[in-house]
């Protein structure tokens, strides 16, 4: 009787940490904009710099789509592991960093906060356009005391200036902890596009973009996944979800 019972307690106990953690995945803040949010992977190397916009302006074009963005990733995914050091600081502070390809609009539809420098600007000149935006968690790694301060830096031997940072948010999930980021303007590897959505047509959005994207890459296999938050705050997924949600 005493063991069954020490069973029980061990199991209620266990029972309560995990549900715990599922709140906490739950409610914490991603530091990121993910409600109403599609998918859309691109079949590899047929979205190139000579059609991408094109492609990005036929997803678009319908009434229930707000906004878009193309990336080499989204967060869940996998993204470019580099080694990275600021410029003359290869032996001291040499740092494996994740990062990824992004157009002009992928820091506003995420929701990026932006605590020094600038996005990407299609208005702005290529040269201030050429560096990276780095994440807090790079200039933690690297000892910058402010990002006033990374914004003075260039990273590697080729001088790429920082031209931004971003708050830190979670790209690998709740259970990892947030590593050094940054982000380059795209110039290849068009891998991802992510819609913004109207909730109240997310069934007419769905079947639209499936049709665009057999109208656009006939060989291609219609693979997505999306986040919707509902009136009762849960995230609802279609097809798959990335695997830390």
């Amino acid at each position: 009787m005493l063991g069954q019972y020490v069973i029980s307690i061990t199991l209620i106990i266990a029972t309560m940490i995990v549900y715990k953690q599922l709140l906490f995945m739950k409610n914490s803040p991603y530091g990121f904009i993910k409600e109403n949010k599609l998918v859309i992977e691109f079949p590899d190397g047929q979205v190139t710099p000579e059609n991408y916009q094109h492609i990005k302006d036929e997803f678009r074009n319908h009434p229930g789509i707000r906004a878009a963005t193309i990336s080499s990733s989204v967060p869940g995914r996998w993204l470019y592991y580099w080694r990275m050091w600021p410029t003359g600081e290869e032996i001291e502070k040499t740092l494996m960093v994740n990062c990824l390809q992004v157009d002009y609009d992928f820091i506003p539809v995420y929701g990026l906060e932006l605590i020094a420098g600038q996005a990407f600007d299609p208005n702005m000149s290529d040269s201030t356009n050429r560096g990276i935006i780095l994440n807090e968690a790079a200039l933690k790694a690297w000892d910058w005391e402010s990002p006033e301060t990374a914004m003075k830096k260039t990273i590697i031997d080729n001088g790429f200036p920082v031209t931004g940072v971003f708050k830190d948010y979670h790209f690998k999930g709740l259970q990892n902890p947030i590593e050094p980021m940054g982000m380059f303007l795209m110039n290849e590897d068009y891998r991802y596009i992510t819609l913004v959505f109207e909730v109240r047509a997310v069934k007419e959005v769905m079947k639209w973009t499936k049709a665009k994207f057999e109208e656009l890459f006939p060989d291609g296999v219609y693979d997505y996944f999306f986040w919707m938050k509902i009136l009762n705050g849960n995230i609802c997924r279609r097809k798959e979800s990335a695997d830390w949600y």
